[in-house]
């Protein structure tokens, strides 16, 4: 099973929370670590052991591993254990407020650069006129995916894989249009989807002329809109992110 390392403690590391039985105070420090101690300590976060352990130390198997993950409660980190003097592979319950501080840069950081894609604005269906039928969309959600072998498959972090998961659960006819939408000809794309298929309900090949009027430049981005067709989710890139979020909406709306 692949997993993806967790920094947020490096990413949020100008921020430190105390509580005490009455009031939360807030204080900030700063932390400077020059490239040579990140990398000492990269490499003594190294892991042999093959097993995943939960926060006692017990072994937990692939299978519920996976399990947990696919909830989005549970996630996968690199940590030391008291019962172990070394580094392993700990499922644990997700921290939700370092989550929401997470989440809050992300979707700055992630945001398109096209104001067409942004969220909150309704999605415009039009450039899609040549692809799809327009009035198939009407009262849907419509899920996005703008991709390209340089980028889809290889963020090495399982976010494709988490969100074909996603998509798959909730791939629910009449209710969803999921269009997968690529500069590629037909051959190129064929050969890069057997390597990492994407769920999907359409593929739109060849679609210069889509992307032109996105502004996506060939660059994965990711678009979820509500059945209205205002934004809920965007974002370029492989943000580790967009699986849940998509998985919030989607949940949110289909359940």
């Amino acid at each position: 099973m692949k997993y993806h390392l967790l920094f947020t403690s490096l990413l949020f590391s100008s921020l430190a929370f105390g509580q005490t039985p009455e009031t939360t105070t807030t204080k900030t420090t700063t932390v400077v670590m020059k490239g040579s101690e990140l990398n000492k300590m990269f490499a003594n976060m190294k892991v042999d052991d093959k097993n995943y352990y939960d926060m006692d130390g017990n072994i937990v198997s692939s299978a519920d591993v996976k399990a947990k993950l696919r909830t989005f409660e549970y996630e996968l980190s690199i940590r030391k254990l008291d019962k172990f003097p070394d580094y392993k592979h700990v499922v644990h319950k997700v921290d939700k407020r370092q989550q929401a501080l997470m989440d809050s840069v992300s979707l700055l950081r992630f945001q398109p650069n096209s104001d067409k894609l942004k969220i909150g604005m309704t999605l415009d269906v039009k450039p899609l006129y040549n692809y799809v039928d327009i009035k198939r969309l009407n009262g849907k959600i419509i899920a996005l995916i703008f991709w390209s072998d340089a980028y889809y498959g290889k963020t090495g972090m399982d976010i494709n894989e988490r969100l074909n998961n996603v998509l798959s659960d909730f791939k629910i006819p009449g209710k969803i249009e999921i269009l997968s939408i690529t500069h590629h000809p037909a051959g190129r794309a064929a050969e890069a989807l057997l390597k990492n298929p994407i769920v999907n309900t359409q593929h739109i090949l060849d679609a210069q002329d889509v992307i032109k009027e996105y502004k996506t430049e060939n660059e994965l981005t990711v678009v979820l809109t509500d059945a209205n067709h205002k934004i809920l989710y965007s974002a370029k890139g492989s943000a580790a992110v967009t699986p849940r979020q998509f998985n919030k909406h989607l949940k949110a709306m289909l359940n």
